[in-house]
């Protein structure tokens, strides 16, 4: 976590959540949420983050202008493209009643600049973007993390990790995030991210298989990549997958093995 705590913002955020007494994560996705959530305590700030437009779902529209940024390897996007996106949540939520049938796209925006991690752009164009990167990668990061979860919730109890990982669904998870840079960090923040250590827990429990999954879904895609993923992990998780990932590795160093000694023939 050295990068957060050389980034002046972030750092100044964890002494101010130091001084209000709260530990420290020891995560950075768990301090990061803690970072972006420092609004909601805020006098300045909780009052106008309850009421509409946003009525308490300021994270469901940062997630969503998150992850289609990330999803289009950008760190702001354009006024039109920010109405457009959260027009669509906005349209979604009121369907499900979790939304205020009044509020407009701009003032969502306009709230979500004022009182939390947004920003306005007025130069070259009209567009917004977090404060920080991280902060993008962090609400990209739960985003992923609600899809990885649907896999395994999907999934019928008796089924194993190589059948989760083979489905249509995790397939597609696979093409779109684990195979594009731009979603290394966020699913990075997922795996390091600590499970509860509940053993009861069935919601946990899911959680733990669907990092397991993550990294079996990486080994297709990069070794390395699915190692970085496994040492993040938890030990619970790492249990599960330790054994491909060796079988992995050591598939690849008989390869290089049996290369250079092919090579070496030939002299």
């Amino acid at each position: 976590m050295d990068d957060l705590t050389l980034t002046p913002l972030v750092l100044s955020e964890i002494v101010s959540i130091a001084a209000q007494g709260k530990e420290i994560p020891n995560t950075k996705m768990g301090m990061l949420r803690e970072v972006v959530h420092l609004p909601d305590a805020d006098p300045t700030h909780h009052g106008a983050l309850e009421i509409a437009p946003l009525s308490g779902q300021a994270d469901v529209y940062l997630i969503t202008l998150a992850s289609a940024m990330t999803m289009n390897s950008q760190t702001q996007i354009l006024e039109r493209e920010a109405k457009q996106t959260t027009n669509e949540r906005l349209r979604q939520m009121r369907e499900l009643g979790e939304a205020d049938g009044t509020a407009t796209v701009l003032q969502v925006l306009g709230a979500l600049v004022d009182h939390h991690v947004l920003e306005g752009i007025e130069y070259p164009a009209v567009a917004y973007r977090f404060e920080h990167q991280q902060m993008q990668e962090y609400y990209a990061a739960e985003f992923v993390k609600q899809e990885l979860f649907g896999l395994v919730a999907g999934a019928n109890r008796s089924e194993s990790l190589d059948a989760i990982a083979t489905t249509s669904e995790a397939k597609s998870f696979q093409v779109k995030y684990v195979n594009q840079s731009s979603w290394s960090e966020p699913l990075c923040m997922v795996a390091g991210d600590l499970d509860d250590d509940s053993s009861s827990s069935e919601p946990d429990k899911q959680l733990i298989q669907a990092k397991a999954a993550l990294v079996l879904l990486a080994l297709d895609v990069d070794l390395v990549f699915a190692a970085e993923l496994f040492g993040l992990c938890t030990a619970k998780v790492r249990a599960l997958v330790a054994e491909k990932l060796y079988a992995a590795i050591h598939s690849v160093g008989q390869a290089l093995k049996s290369l250079f000694v092919l090579r070496h023939w030939k002299r």
